[in-house]
């Protein structure tokens, strides 16, 4: 064939498709305000204006609220891709429901986040208080109070704080922002340029109160002006099966609402005590789903599997058959490291001797630990033979206790009940990641805050040379600003949640081979 002839073929492919794509998209413009009660409308002709009311915010009922913001967005999103018509889309909040919107809009996955164009914050607080009086009914520590009966025991009253607190969750995905009223603007001003967002400030103070209300409104139509519209339309294949968080406490304990209908399957024993047990998460009528498990921390003395039951929600919405295992806690002399690893391994063999039952395939497996919950994954694996350690295709250690002997010999003694320094250090080598690599053969993706003063980055420093002397893989993921398991302190984590959990994927995709792993 001519090859002129394939040029011209092809060229005018390509043409067509920009033109589908890009051209014949028309710019679906969109403003929306979210409020507990209705709002003006802004009296602009190229804006549609959309009212999302969150009236729940006065009982506490943050999950709701943010939910309610989130789904909305989606469904314009959806809409405007359906119709082939590129939502430019355009957020309002004011006060307390500002910060709940920025919030909403941060926590929404990428796929979504790239059609908000603008972020219009009225008098938004920067941060939260850490903490308030027991009866204190001052705006906004009465909702809080009323929003942490609703978390209970997943979340103290800081790390609920904190998720909800623009300075700490904020990246630099955010839109450009307008920000108008004198609440925090100093803060504002300083996190935003920290992070690289493009933003206008409005101050009304110096203006007669019967001329704000319009200097409002000239504010926004500026703003509007200045917005960009998106430069990629997806199609409805593009856009993730699963939902974003709602709250993040932690880089593993997050708040989620299902997007598809799951079956769960709670208390499966695996040993005669009552803590010898997990819960099993996946999607109805799913089969041969990979299987994600994931073991709690808490210091080898606290943590519960439901903790985690959202993280494991959000994974069963990906398309996992995800569990969630509870172990013995320490409790000396009856139960010590060594009942517990056992418990960890026990609970590793159960579950992959009845994946099938779960609709999972036990050879496509993944593991998920955190802390003193990462070192027992570690040694419960180890203690697996190597062709059942073949079917865990990777492994996932956030904030891994790698050396024991790293804690101070009080806390040495607490965990072990050996006073003797002798028999003490063979007791700590025997439980320590570090001096147990030879046996351990799943590939490890290890992330660590590089200020984590709890179990310091030496742990993980120590470990990657330790694996680099006895050619083990262990890829590191370093978190700046980050406290103890992998949160923001007071600045946001760097990299961001979303870039964090990104990389976890990538890691897993490569493991289990499969390109598609977020999207079924």
């Amino acid at each position: 064939m001519d090859t002129k002839l394939i040029f011209k073929f092809f060229r005018s492919f390509f043409l067509i498709f920009f033109a589908s794509t890009f051209l014949l998209a028309e710019d679906s413009k969109i403003f929306i305000s979210v409020s507990q009660s209705p709002t003006q409308e802004i009296l602009n002709p190229t804006y549609k204006q959309i009212n999302i009311l969150i009236p729940m915010v006065q009982e506490g009922k943050l999950d709701e609220a943010i939910f309610t913001i989130q789904n909305k967005i989606r469904e314009i999103i959806v809409d405007g891709i359906e119709k082939k018509s590129m939502p430019n889309i355009v957020l309002y909040g004011q006060g307390f429901d500002a910060g709940l919107l920025s919030i909403a809009q941060t926590n929404l996955l990428p796929e979504y986040r790239q059609y908000i164009r603008g972020l219009i914050l009225e008098d938004a607080r920067v941060n939260l208080p850490l903490k308030c009086k027991p009866k204190e009914d001052a705006a906004p520590c009465q909702i809080l109070q009323r929003f942490k009966e609703r978390v209970g025991s997943r979340a103290s009253f800081i790390e609920m704080s904190k998720a909800l607190s623009p300075q700490v969750q904020i990246d630099w995905y955010w839109p450009p922002v307008l920000l108008m009223g004198s609440q925090d603007q100093k803060e504002w001003k300083a996190l935003l340029e920290e992070n690289g967002i493009g933003y206008q400030l409005v101050n009304f103070e110096r203006l007669h109160p019967k001329k704000v209300a319009l200097a409002k409104v000239d504010a926004i139509q500026t703003f509007l002006a200045t917005v960009k519209k998106p430069s990629v339309l997806l199609s409805s294949s593009d856009m993730p099966k699963h939902f974003g968080a709602l709250l993040r406490f932690h880089l593993g304990k997050i708040v989620y609402r299902s997007k598809e209908r799951l079956s769960m399957v709670k208390n499966v024993t695996y040993g005669s005590d009552v803590q010898q047990q997990y819960d099993v998460y996946f999607k109805e009528h799913s089969k041969n789903n990979p299987l994600f498990i994931y073991i709690h921390g808490g210091g080898w003395s606290q943590g519960e599997k439901s903790s985690f039951e959202d993280l494991c929600k959000q994974y069963a919405d990906k398309g996992y058959t995800a569990v969630a295992i509870e172990y013995r806690l320490l409790q000396l002399p009856q139960v010590g490291m060594k009942e517990m690893v056992s418990d960890v391994k026990l609970a590793l063999d159960h579950v992959l001797l009845n994946a099938k039952a779960y609709h999972a395939n036990g050879n496509q497996t993944i593991v998920m630990a955190e802390s003193a919950g990462a070192q027992l994954a570690f040694m419960g694996i180890k203690s697996l033979s190597k062709t059942t350690q073949g079917q865990i295709k990777g492994v996932v250690f956030n904030s891994i206790t790698a050396d024991l002997r790293e804690h101070p010999k009080k806390k040495q003694i607490r965990l072990s009940g050996i006073e003797l320094d002798t028999l003490r250090k063979i007791w700590l080598d025997e439980y320590s990641p570090l001096i147990q690599l030879d046996n351990f053969y799943v590939p490890i993706f290890a992330l660590h805050s590089l200020t984590d003063y709890v179990v310091p980055a030496v742990h993980l420093d120590k470990l990657l040379f330790q694996a680099k002397q006895e050619k083990r893989t262990i890829t590191p993921l370093w978190i700046s600003n980050g406290v103890h398991p992998i949160a923001p302190d007071k600045k946001s984590l760097e990299p961001s949640y979303q870039d964090i959990e990104r990389k976890i994927d990538i890691f897993i995709k490569k493991h289990l081979k499969i390109e598609t792993i977020i999207k079924q």
